[in-house]
């Protein structure tokens, strides 16, 4: 039983990800400490707006076992 489910990653998450990843790996090595709480900042929302769709499918996958 195959029970995966396929998704189409977009091209602007890949980028977006991308991007993230070398503004972490640089404010890493950065010494001051309000640019990597900013970064953190920016990640976090990064990554809940682009997780919106997943975490509503998610939401609505719980209703619908807990409502049986």
């Amino acid at each position: 039983v195959n029970k995966t489910v396929h998704m189409k990653i977009r091209k602007p998450i890949i980028i977006g990800s991308v991007l993230i990843g070398g503004m972490l790996i640089g404010t890493y090595y950065c010494g001051n400490r309000m640019i990597q709480f900013a970064a953190l900042c920016i990640t976090a929302v990064y990554a809940v707006l682009t997780n919106v769709d997943m975490l509503k499918s998610g939401v609505n996958l719980v209703k619908s076992r807990l409502g049986k």
